[in-house]
């Protein structure tokens, strides 16, 4: 698989080449912090990790919200979110659930290692 990392402190330009490289489909895991929260139009994404953590999940939804939009031959999103434990941080991952479960288009499904291997046929 070919892999490329954005953030914040890359140029413009090379930001827009490699996002255009995947959208293209000669990069195929795009990798980025928050710098694609706002303003980023990659419809083409089908499987989105969100490993960012944290209490504010309405930016979670809207993270998702860009991974659903419409793209030739797309049928599904799926994302993946981790299921953080500690004293705050499971509070944040119960928040985030929470707003998962409020969404109706959503279908959320927790699982193990084991579980998430056989969706994706390892």
């Amino acid at each position: 698989m070919r892999f490329a990392y954005i953030n914040g402190e890359d140029s413009t330009a090379r930001r827009k080449r490699v996002i255009e490289a995947f959208k293209a489909g000669t990069v195929d895991v795009l990798i980025a912090n928050k710098i694609l929260d706002e303003g980023a139009d990659v419809p083409a994404i089908a499987f989105l990790i969100l490993a960012g953590g944290g209490r504010a999940a309405h930016r979670q939804v809207q993270r998702i919200g860009r991974g659903q939009r419409v793209s030739e031959g797309k049928t599904s999103l799926f994302v993946l979110d981790f299921k953080d434990e500690g004293k705050y941080l499971s509070k944040h991952s119960a928040e985030r659930v929470k707003a998962y479960m409020s969404e109706e288009e959503y279908s959320v499904t927790e699982m193990d290692l084991d579980d998430f291997e056989e969706l994706i046929g390892c």
